[in-house]
């Protein structure tokens, strides 16, 4: 139960809610049998993710692997989480790698593998990481979001929103097929600002709809990568304030959105804002699902 709570946010779920669901199914379990290891890499998850404890979630994770050393899982998600808070890219990279190496046959942590190079900006590398893995599971629709990201952190738009068209043709994600239409529209009639601008309108919408709570990471990202000064780094706007805890700080988006401490959060930058009522989809438009 607890697994499911931690990573339910990076499908839409509300983070806040989810979050502390997990802490407390992890604090009962290991309440009920404190030899368990798993517990404590979803309180890992949490603290890095969720709280911004990085050394307490760190202390978790070394707990874990302490008594099961071969739980890929947790090195996979303790590889994401070492991504999202920066500086620690060889460290996210290399955790990635042990993951692949236990659990080969999984979709999830091939791409996580992936992803940790991308966040290390070899954008060529996790590219051909990347398609590996889509090539290996095609059916397997968030890969083509890992993927854009890499294409994100580029520039190249028209692979970006390719892979967005693909995603939601084969997860049939009816938010997704909107806001990428918006993206399509908007970059044929007028490039990438306009179809950033467009796609803001729809995520605005469904904030509002209350059906997209990772709309408000989307709609910084978008407007930092446009340069749009107002509505990024310390001109956040209210939507951006219940966004997601990704940082960009080794992340494969351009720094369009710099790491610099905004709203007095942490040294943490306009993509991660409190993940109180969290985005889960990453960085161009979707958060890396953690399983």
């Amino acid at each position: 139960m607890a697994d499911a709570y931690a990573v339910i946010g990076t499908f839409g779920g509300d983070a806040g809610e989810f979050g502390a669901k997990s802490k407390a199914a992890a604090a009962k379990a290991l309440e009920l049998d404190p030899t368990l290891a798993r517990p404590h890499a979803d309180l890992g998850l949490i603290k890095m993710q969720y709280d911004w404890d990085f050394a307490g979630g760190e202390a978790e994770f070394r707990k874990a692997f302490e008594l099961d050393p071969s739980d890929a899982t947790a090195h996979q998600w303790f590889a994401q989480s070492l991504c999202y808070m920066g500086g620690r890219a060889q460290d996210a990279i290399e955790e990635g790698n042990r993951a692949r190496l236990l659990d080969p046959l999984s979709p999830i942590i091939a791409f996580a593998q992936a992803e940790a190079y991308a966040y290390d900006r070899q954008y060529d590398k996790a590219i051909e990481m990347y398609k590996k893995a889509i090539a290996d599971n095609p059916t397997f629709s968030v890969g083509h979001i890992f993927l854009s990201y890499a294409y994100w952190g580029e520039h190249k738009y028209p692979q970006i929103i390719q892979e967005y068209q693909t995603y939601a043709q084969l997860s049939g994600d009816k938010n997704n097929a909107e806001f990428t239409a918006a993206l399509d529209s908007g970059f044929r009639s007028g490039g990438w600002p306009n179809a950033a601008h467009k796609g803001i309108e729809v995520l605005t919408a469904q904030y509002k709809a209350k059906t997209d709570y990772l709309a408000p990471y989307q709609i910084a990202e978008l407007y930092g990568d446009i340069g749009d000064k107002d509505h990024n780094s310390n001109g956040l706007t209210p939507h951006t304030r219940n966004a997601a805890s990704w940082s960009p700080a080794c992340g494969p988006t351009p720094r369009s959105i710099r790491c610099a401490p905004i709203h007095g959060i942490r040294n943490w930058c306009a993509r991660s804002v409190s993940r109180n009522s969290h985005s889960s989809r990453t960085f161009p438009v979707t958060p890396p699902p953690h399983s």
